[in-house]
């Protein structure tokens, strides 16, 4: 991992602890795809309401990482 995507990483980390937004490290994707395929996520957040899914999305921003909506494809 690039030191730039390890600050990134970091910024977002904090701001999720202060925010008290929960994130999942390092989780493999292929098992919520429709064809099981995909590498491990840095981060996973699984927000529950559209309140939730807005405060996960100006953490991203906020911390300058960008963000991937995951769900509803197939």
């Amino acid at each position: 991992m690039s030191p730039a995507v390890a600050d990134a990483l970091g910024r977002l980390d904090a701001l999720a602890f202060e925010r008290d937004i929960e994130l999942r490290s390092d989780v493999p994707m292929a098992p919520l795809t429709t064809l099981r395929v995909g590498g491990s996520a840095d981060r996973m957040a699984a927000p529950a309401t559209v309140d939730a899914l807005v405060g996960v999305m100006r953490l991203a921003r906020d911390a300058g990482v960008p963000a991937l909506l995951l769900g509803k494809g197939s």
